[in-house]
């Protein structure tokens, strides 16, 4: 068994069959969804992006294959976010600041959709109740 360092996990093929997990610096290896969904289910919501956990790598061919993963090794990871600060995975936002941004703006133009605001200050007040929303429930 080796410990590894997962900097991204992929779904690939035209199913989403195969499992693409980048570790360490740079080296990947594969995992099949189909026989091993329980190791993928794993390795995507238990240990996630900056997590470490052991597994056994086989090279085969021109592939490298995961074919063991210790449920019992995993370290949950944590996401770099653009400021470079740590922000633990599982209270990641689901949606950008600038998402957030935008889907207010939509929001809000919805609300005055054939309507006429009485002022400036309501349509900005209104827009920041948006955004805090958003930012609160995700």
């Amino acid at each position: 068994m080796e410990k590894i360092k997962i900097n991204d996990i992929q779904l690939k093929g035209p199913a989403k069959t195969i499992c693409v997990v980048n570790y360490n610096d740079g080296k990947e290896a594969t995992l099949n969804t189909k026989w091993q969904e329980q190791e993928v289910d794993f390795l995507q919501k238990d240990v996630g992006i900056g997590g470490t956990v052991s597994v056994l790598i086989v090279p085969k061919g021109q592939y490298t294959n995961i074919t063991e993963v210790d449920m019992t090794s995993g370290v949950k990871g944590t996401i770099e976010s653009p400021e470079n600060q740590q922000i633990d995975a599982r209270n990641a936002n689901l949606m950008s600041q600038k998402e957030i941004g935008m889907c207010a703006g939509g929001m809000l133009k919805c609300m005055y959709y054939n309507k006429t605001p009485e002022s400036a200050e309501e349509v900005l007040d209104m827009y920041h109740k948006f955004v805090l929303e958003l930012e609160q429930n995700g």
